[in-house]
């Protein structure tokens, strides 16, 4: 059975790990976004005739914009989550410890029973062997 800290430790690494492709997709549509923006500038400045390019390009950056919003929103509520799933995790994590004996706890009684079966074995062998030397 994994410990608690074993449990919280690829609990961190998972989350570490989705929030770096997380943050990698957001620099990738970041980089889009400002690649489109500066295709728009240079399109403005270049030639008059592109108005139907530069009106392209235009919407490709609001929606690019949008998809960012969109995804950090998304990322946040995706850290939201995993923040509720960690508590509810550590209480269950605290409910099991509180229903399970350690080993430190369970060797008095294990010492007893031991004893008590040891009793219960040599009488049962005394018992054979004197009815074995009748």
């Amino acid at each position: 059975m994994c410990t608690r800290e074993e449990v919280k430790q690829l609990l961190e690494e998972n989350n570490i790990v989705r929030n770096a492709n997380l943050q990698k997709k957001l620099d990738e549509q970041t980089e889009k976004f400002f690649a489109h923006t500066s295709k728009l500038l240079q399109h403005q400045q270049s030639s008059p005739n592109t108005a139907k390019e530069l009106t392209s390009i235009k919407q490709n950056c609001f929606t690019r914009g949008v998809e960012l919003k969109s995804m950090n929103e998304r990322l946040d509520e995706i850290v939201e989550k995993q923040e509720k799933q960690d508590e509810k995790l550590d209480q269950i994590l605290s409910s099991l410890e509180t229903k399970f004996v350690s080993k430190v706890e369970f060797w008095p009684v294990r010492a007893l029973v031991y004893g008590m079966v040891a009793i219960i074995l040599v009488g049962f062998m005394t018992a054979i062997v004197a009815n074995y030397i009748k």
